[in-house]
């Protein structure tokens, strides 16, 4: 669980670890358990927040992938205006 914690977490979050089989082997991932939100934020899901603020100025696609509603983003871009 190294990988994360150089990553510097926030007080409060916690580290999950997966492991599996796979295609190519035995793999473990990292994550930050969000289930319930990855930190505490007074203004909400702070998820649906940031995406939201990206794709007011029209950043982004939204479209269906099925009967979803699915949305696409530039990834570089959206951690930069997340920062912001």
């Amino acid at each position: 669980m190294e990988g994360l914690r150089r990553l510097g977490l926030l007080p409060g979050q916690v580290v999950m670890l997966h492991a599996s089989v796979s295609a190519i082997g035995w793999v473990e991932i990292e994550y930050i358990d969000t289930t319930r939100g990855a930190l505490e934020w007074e203004g909400g899901n702070y998820f649906e927040a940031i995406a939201r603020e990206y794709l007011a100025p029209g950043k982004g696609h939204m479209g269906k992938v099925g009967a979803a509603e699915s949305y696409l983003f530039d990834a570089a871009d959206l951690i930069r205006s997340a920062i912001k």
